[in-house]
């Protein structure tokens, strides 16, 4: 009875101990890449970027999303994030290693004239997402610009 129990108590630490992903130790934040592939701005209708996403990791990417914002420029020094963001459409749910998937952003006109000229020069790219199996330790998040000039 004693060994049994031992055998349980030493089974339910170790499942506690499953090492949770390390984006940073991964590499993975500079092996997913974003590109500007075209930018439609028609200031009376709608405004569309186009994306590539390219993951260049080892990793299968899982169930991610991403978002799109700008910056916003306060008149005191620094940077905010722009609280609005603009879920991006084209996504797949798993994109292999080596693989790359056009994404679509577009909003109204309304949306874009919120901002100044120089705050629509670069864009926040909001990325969340899983590698590999969509499990809680396998989570990442980060946040990079994308030039839109």
């Amino acid at each position: 009875m004693k060994k049994i129990f031992i055998i349980v108590l030493f089974c339910f630490i170790l499942s506690g101990c499953i090492p949770k992903f390390d984006q940073t130790e991964s590499g993975i934040m500079d092996d997913i890449t974003f590109e500007l592939i075209s930018k439609n701005i028609n200031p009376t209708t709608r405004i569309e970027y186009i994306i590539k996403l390219t993951n260049n990791s080892d990793y299968t990417i899982v169930q991610n999303s991403v978002l799109f914002g700008f910056i916003n420029d306060p008149e005191e020094q620094g940077e905010t994030t722009n609280p609005f963001r603009v879920l991006a459409a084209g996504n797949q749910l798993n994109i292999k290693p080596g693989e790359s998937v056009e994404l679509s952003v577009s909003f109204p006109p309304t949306f874009y004239k919120k901002f100044t000229e120089s705050e629509v020069r670069i864009a926040n790219i909001y990325i969340v997402g899983y590698v590999n199996h969509l499990k809680e330790e396998n989570r990442f998040e980060f946040t990079t610009s994308l030039a839109l000039q």
